[in-house]
């Protein structure tokens, strides 16, 4: 009888874990992406904030950001400071806006690798 005691305690262990998952899967997802920002689209460290009509950079974005694509809005201007607060940035796409100067970049600038203007 002690036996199939041990044997309910050990079933009633392994089915609290697969409870508590299940319920962490189901509240966070499979992975531990950091949210991204409102209406842009993230991949990893790639971020795609394209096609969306944005007259400013969002500062909501992933710290970890690598890449980021701000193709095809309406910026006429960068906030630097938003940009150089990502020490990874490596790949910026700006082409398609309405730039009216070539953005400098600050502290991020001899980190970024590839600059579509």
């Amino acid at each position: 009888m002690a036996a199939s005691l041990g044997q309910i305690g050990s079933v009633s262990y392994y089915a609290f874990y697969l409870m508590l998952s299940l319920e962490l899967v189901l509240n966070y997802g499979l992975s531990a992406d950091i949210p991204c920002a409102q209406n842009c689209t993230c991949n990893g460290d790639t971020v795609d904030c394209s096609n969306l009509d944005l007259t400013y950079i969002p500062q909501d974005l992933p710290a970890g950001t690598i890449s980021i694509n701000l193709s095809h809005n309406k910026l006429t201007a960068v906030d630097t400071d938003i940009l150089s607060s990502f020490p990874n940035l490596r790949e910026v796409r700006l082409d398609h806006n309405e730039l009216t100067t070539i953005p400098s970049f600050g502290p991020a600038s001899p980190k970024i690798a590839v600059l579509y203007l």
